[in-house]
């Protein structure tokens, strides 16, 4: 279970690096280092809410400067190996390479951030919500630790979970045909992509949610549900099938690995 300091650290990092960075800003920042500072800079922006809704202690306030210091240093090392054509030529050849690339990319932000979580102590005291915040949270029968862990919750296995399932499984895609650009047929069956990515992040909520109330036997519905309105896509293209199967088993497999993390339970 990840502590309140974690919680604020990850918080922040999903915040900055994926809700304040789009496909267009997340390539620029590797090609121009005018654009790197620009990711830099939008990426303190959660960690300063943070500050001013936690606390503002002093030593909170140098733990999250060098958790932005430290996310900036690696980009910085990925934007030079990138300027050096080393990781340019190698992810233009192979997608496995490209997802291998943001895999470690992404290892080196979170063990960064535990490293310095871990050898820059800060007292639970020095962690405190603000009164408008805590009475807020209180009057909706909540406390801050339990809202927060679920906030969390929820920014992973949104826009984190998608982007990584289609940097994983894009080389498994079945060959499609453009029509429109949210439509894609695939051997004459037509998938909303749009559509794809919010049912994968309601089917996710869902489970979450069934696991909190250990309504185990309610997730087989939702997978059910969703095989059923793909049935028609699925009986038709055995490779959409087996793409099928894999995204589905991996959004289970996902859901359940950041509930486990977060609220450290089954």
């Amino acid at each position: 279970m990840l502590n309140k300091l974690l919680m604020l650290s990850f918080t922040g990092h999903i915040l900055g690096d994926y809700y304040l960075q789009n496909d267009k800003t997340a390539y620029n920042k590797n090609e121009k280092l005018s654009k790197l500072l620009y990711h830099t800079a939008l990426y303190i922006i959660p960690y300063v809410l943070l500050f001013l809704l936690f606390g503002r202690s002093y030593r909170l306030g140098i733990y999250f400067l060098l958790v932005c210091a430290a996310h900036f240093a690696i980009d910085l090392i990925k934007f030079i190996l990138y300027k050096s054509n080393l990781f340019r030529k190698s992810s233009q050849k192979h997608k496995t390479t490209d997802f291998l690339i943001y895999v470690i990319d992404q290892l080196l932000h979170i063990i960064s951030i535990l490293f310095i979580s871990i050898y820059f102590k800060i007292p639970h005291s020095s962690i405190q919500s603000e009164p408008f915040l805590k009475d807020f949270i209180k009057a909706i029968n909540l406390n801050v630790a339990f809202a927060l862990r679920w906030f969390l919750l929820l920014l992973c296995i949104y826009k984190p979970t998608n982007i990584t399932f289609v940097k994983a499984f894009s080389h498994y895609k079945p060959e499609v045909k453009e029509e429109s650009p949210n439509i894609i047929v695939v051997r004459n069956v037509a998938i909303n992509k749009k559509a794809g990515s919010i049912i994968g992040f309601l089917e996710r909520v869902l489970i979450v949610i069934f696991v909190s109330m250990q309504q185990y036997s309610a997730i087989g519905l939702i997978l059910t549900a969703k095989s059923i309105a793909r049935y028609d896509s699925i009986s038709k293209s055995q490779d959409f099938a087996e793409y099928y199967l894999i995204g589905t088993l991996s959004s289970l497999l996902s859901a359940l690995l950041f509930y486990l993390a977060i609220f450290g339970k089954l």
